[in-house]
């Protein structure tokens, strides 16, 4: 199961940064393995992969401070797959498991965020001042989460954020999925 569920797309904001920008992501690339590089010569533009929201914008903030680079960065996308089974396409939304541990101050702040996102907490635990929540959510859902638990928690909570599964999306009643399914790049 490909590992990659979101992704984006960066060029130098300054057309004389192309080359340095190029060597700064394979640069990057060989330290953080997970992550999937593909440059665009011809459009000057280079596509990231990455395994979570938090994993491309760690990525992006070294490239950018450690080398000095303004970038233009598209909006992320998640990545969907189809399924065709027996005939019946189907659009498949990433799940993802999370793993917190914030100060036991902010618990009740982080399972309420997570629960407006629609997440299923599965599990939770003590251990002197700090709590850990096990939850899972579709990623969709959890959009700009880990910033946001970041500034609810004043950088003292932490989460982990990886693929769990793949999960069919429920579409409502009565709204056919083609248009969707097209408008979201979906991969095999």
């Amino acid at each position: 199961m490909d590992e990659h569920v979101v992704e984006i797309e960066i060029k130098p904001q300054s057309k004389s940064d192309w080359k340095k920008l190029q060597r700064a992501v394979i640069e990057f690339g060989k330290k953080d393995m997970s992550l999937a590089i593909s440059i665009k010569r011809f459009r000057k533009k280079i596509l990231l992969k990455g395994t979570s929201e938090g994993h491309l914008e760690t990525a992006l903030q070294c490239i950018q401070i450690e080398h000095k680079i303004d970038l233009t960065l598209s909006p992320m996308e998640i990545i969907y797959q189809l399924s065709n089974e027996g005939g019946i396409v189907q659009v498949l939304e990433p799940i993802m498991k999370i793993e917190v541990r914030t100060p036991v101050r902010f618990l009740e702040v982080v399972k309420q965020d997570l629960h407006n996102r629609g997440a299923k907490i599965e599990n939770q635990d003590r251990q002197n001042d700090m709590s850990m929540i096990g939850a899972t959510s579709a990623l969709i859902c959890l959009l700009g989460w880990e910033s946001e638990l970041r500034r609810t928690s004043h950088g003292l909570a932490n989460a982990t954020v990886k693929l769990d599964r793949y999960e069919p999306v429920e579409f409502p009643e009565g709204d056919p999925p083609f248009a969707m399914a097209a408008a979201m790049r979906a991969r095999k």
